[in-house]
C-alpha cells in the first residue's frame, strides 16, 4: 500500500488480524499472516499519522513524525529482560512525543487500538519522581491555568489514571481535581472508546484532531519547564 494512501479508517481485517496475534502469538503464525499486518494495520497507521501531523505540529512543532523512530509501535517486542515471551504486540499504537532518549519523562499523545477496542489521550509513560514534582510546583503557582487545562480536556471525555502513592501528601487546602493528581506516581488523561463506526471510517481523523486540541492546553502546561530526567 503506498504511503501517500488516504486514511479511510481500519478495517475490520486489521482488529481480525490482532484478534488472531492474540490468540496464534508466535512467529509461525505471523509469518502466514506478514501481508495482511503490512495492509490492514501498518499501512492505515502510517497514513493516519501523516493525516494528523500537520494539527500535531501546530501544538508543537517539535514532535517526531517519523514512523521509523517510534512515531508508530512496531509489531515486534523486546522480550530480553520481559518474563512474557511472546514476540508479538497484539496492542498496536501511534504516538505524538518530542524525540529524546528519555522520551518516557515526557508528556506524549497517543492512540492505542486492540482486539477489544480503542484509547487515546495525553500522558507520561513513566514520569520521573522529579517530573511530579515539578509539575505539582507548577499547579500550586498557576492553579487556575491548570484547572482550566484540565476541565478542557474533562469536558472531551477523558479520565485520569495513573499508579497512586500508598501514602500520598496531598495538600488539603487545594482542590479535589489538584488533590487527585498528588496521589499520582505516574498521570495519563485516557478515553476509552468501542471499536465503533469512526474507528473504521475516515471520520476518525478528525475526532482525534478535535479530541486532541482539547487536551493541546493541558500539554502545554505539562511541558512548561519541563523537569523530565
Amino acid at each position: 500500500m503506498p504511503a501517500d494512501i488516504a486514511f479511510t479508517g481500519f478495517p475490520p481485517k486489521a482488529i481480525d488480524f490482532l484478534r488472531g496475534l492474540s490468540a496464534n502469538n508466535d512467529r509461525a503464525w505471523f509469518a502466514e499472516h506478514k501481508g495482511e499486518y503490512e495492509t490492514e494495520v501498518l499501512a492505515p497507521m502510517r497514513a493516519l499519522l501523516a493525516e494528523l501531523g500537520p494539527a500535531m505540529l501546530a501544538i508543537d512543532p517539535e514532535f517526531d513524525l517519523d514512523p521509523r523512530s517510534g512515531a508508530v509501535s512496531r509489531i515486534y517486542r523486546d522480550i530480553r529482560f520481559s518474563r512474557d515471551k511472546s514476540p508479538f504486540r497484539p496492542k498496536q499504537w501511534i504516538v505524538f512525543k518530542r524525540q529524546a532518549k528519555d522520551w518516557a519523562g515526557r508528556p506524549a499523545f497517543f492512540l492505542e487500538f486492540g482486539p477489544n477496542g480503542y484509547r487515546h489521550g495525553l500522558g507520561y509513560y513513566a514520569a520521573s519522581a522529579r517530573t511530579m514534582a515539578g509539575l505539582r510546583d507548577r499547579m500550586a503557582e498557576k492553579p487556575g491555568e491548570f484547572l482550566a487545562a484540565l476541565a478542557a480536556a474533562r469536558a472531551a471525555g477523558y479520565v485520569l489514571e495513573g499508579e497512586v502513592y500508598k501514602r500520598p501528601r496531598v495538600p488539603k487546602d487545594q482542590p479535589a481535581e489538584i488533590q487527585d493528581w498528588h496521589r499520582r506516581k505516574n498521570v495519563c488523561l485516557v478515553r476509552d472508546q468501542a471499536l465503533d463506526q469512526a474507528f473504521h471510517g475516515p471520520a476518525l481523523t478528525e475526532n482525534l484532531k478535535a479530541a486532541f486540541a482539547a487536551l493541546a492546553p493541558l500539554y502545554r502546561f505539562l511541558v512548561e519547564d519541563d523537569q523530565a530526567d
